[in-house]
């Protein structure tokens, strides 16, 4: 009982409360603005914001590991037999996929630790593009400053998908509708996922918790062994508390130094825009392709509003759908990989 009673932990259970309610609150409030995956960026953004206004925000260390299993199971989902199908039908484009993708992260990387002078771990996961949430996780797990990264990939997100939604509206009916998991096969996905955290954590995998629950959960559905997709009441809640964690990482951060790096992701997004441009121009000239949709197809991140564009600007939906899954597959699969390969060891900074 003295442990209920430590000041301490009474400071800290409090700030972990508040942080769950402003992260709440501002997922709810970035749902009704409507931000793209508005309940982490809308939670990120309230809790970010609350730190930096000098709010005592907490978040146990001690609940990192089973969130990060609960969002590999859910992001196991995005991984079906018709999505590995679909890599036999553009090859050249999505080859060239791949090497847009690879100048981006190169010349993002090169911007940000030549001009912003940024260190090797944090330009690494600030020139990701795309797959956001797990991009986060994955650098949370590692030396990089996660502020510099959390700004740098949250603004790319608002500036390429937040103003499309309002832009062309909303077209929720041509997103196909999967079923929902049962109690019984959910309970399963997370055992399923839980075991293969624990196997990559063991292995001193980078990001071990989330890529092994993401691997033993995409084997169910690539497999058929499971079809449906977590609630999305729960899908909510775990971008809702991942949005507080990240967040309330930005406690202490001085003014002067937000403005710098906004001003240095803000030159990353453009260099990184421009890369996807002219890759995309090479491609739609050698395939005959539209330019706009190999460029929706190769834009560094924004899955639901670049498919809508596309289907409202009669372009190939299926098209752009299936490069930016398989981009995010490639992530998924590459960067734990190249976390042990190239990150090297630093003392960690957080600000």
């Amino acid at each position: 009982m003295s442990r209920f009673t430590d000041p301490d932990f009474i400071v800290n259970m409090r700030g972990f409360g508040l942080t769950l309610f402003i992260a709440t609150l501002g997922g709810w409030a970035g749902t009704l603005a409507g931000l793209p995956v508005a309940w982490l960026c809308g939670s990120l953004l309230a809790t970010a914001f609350a730190a930096l206004a000098g709010v005592n925000l907490y978040f146990p260390d001690v609940l990192r590991s089973p969130l990060f299993v609960l969002l590999g199971a859910i992001m196991g989902a995005g991984v079906t037999p018709d999505t590995i199908a679909a890599l036999g039908k553009w090859p050249l484009s999505f080859l060239g996929l791949a090497v847009a993708v690879f100048l981006m992260i190169g010349s993002v990387y090169a911007t940000l630790r030549v001009l912003g002078k940024w260190d090797h771990e944090t330009a690494f996961f600030s020139s990701l593009p795309g797959a956001l949430s797990y991009v986060l996780v994955i650098a949370a797990d590692s030396r990089a400053n996660m502020a510099h990264v959390t700004i740098s990939q949250t603004l790319r997100v608002f500036i390429l998908v937040a103003l499309v939604p309002m832009l062309v509206g909303s077209n929720a009916e041509e997103t196909p509708i999967r079923s929902v998991l049962q109690a019984n096969e959910m309970v399963f996905v997370l055992v399923v996922a839980a075991i293969g955290g624990c196997v990559f954590t063991l292995l001193k995998f980078p990001g071990g918790w989330i890529v092994g629950a993401l691997a033993g959960s995409a084997g169910l559905y690539v497999s058929g062994t499971v079809v449906g997709v977590a609630p999305q009441t729960v899908q909510n809640l775990c971008y809702l508390v991942l949005g507080g964690m990240i967040g309330s990482r930005f406690s202490g951060m001085d003014m002067a130094v937000l403005k710098r790096v906004l001003a240095m992701s803000l030159m990353a997004f453009f260099v990184g825009t421009i890369v996807s441009a002219g890759c995309s121009w090479l491609i739609s000239g050698l395939l005959d392709l539209p330019f706009s949709q190999v460029f929706l197809a190769y834009a560094p991140g924004g899955l639901e509003a670049m498919v809508i564009l596309s289907f409202l600007l009669d372009l190939d939906p299926a098209y752009v759908a299936g490069h930016h899954i398989v981009r995010w597959i490639g992530l998924v699969v590459v960067v734990p990989v190249l976390s042990r390969m190239l990150i090297k060891s630093s003392p960690k900074s957080n600000f």
